[in-house]
């Protein structure tokens, strides 16, 4: 009796967690940082944005970051460049066969109200274009 009462915690928690697993089922897999169906990737009116020149070391970890062009303010441009150099990893960039030190560029944008509107009519626009597809597959 005693092994059942500590299994029967685990067998419960296993099923709560695949309980939401249908939800899923059949979701196309999600691109990290890339756009949904819907979404323009076009720069609209309102928007904050900045394109990056990131330097980076042999193993691709990011060591630096600035502004080559954008609109955003000095306090923006520190969090994007925050994010970037503390959770972003990049392939290193090869030369010869081996990895070195290099600089990328990459675009940050910050969507303004009115490309929040244009992306919500588009999810709307989309999911009553394509029926058979899953909202819950494609978290807000």
């Amino acid at each position: 009796m005693t092994h059942r009462v500590r299994v029967t915690p685990w067998l419960s928690i296993l099923a709560l967690a695949f309980s939401a697993w249908p939800a899923f089922a059949g979701c196309p897999p999600l691109d990290p940082g890339g756009s949904y169906p819907w979404q323009s990737d076009a720069r609209m009116a309102g928007d904050k944005w900045a394109d990056l020149q990131i330097k980076i070391d042999k193993k691709g970890r990011p060591s630096d970051c600035g502004m080559t062009k954008g609109n955003v303010d000095a306090e923006t441009l520190f969090w994007m460049c925050r994010a970037v150099t503390s959770q972003a990893h990049f392939d290193p960039v090869m030369t010869d066969g081996q990895p070195t030190a290099s600089t990328v560029t990459r675009s940050m944008v910050v969507y303004g109200r009115l490309h929040a509107q244009a992306d919500e009519a588009g999810r709307k626009k989309y999911f009553s274009e394509h029926p058979s597809e899953n909202p819950g597959c494609y978290p807000e």
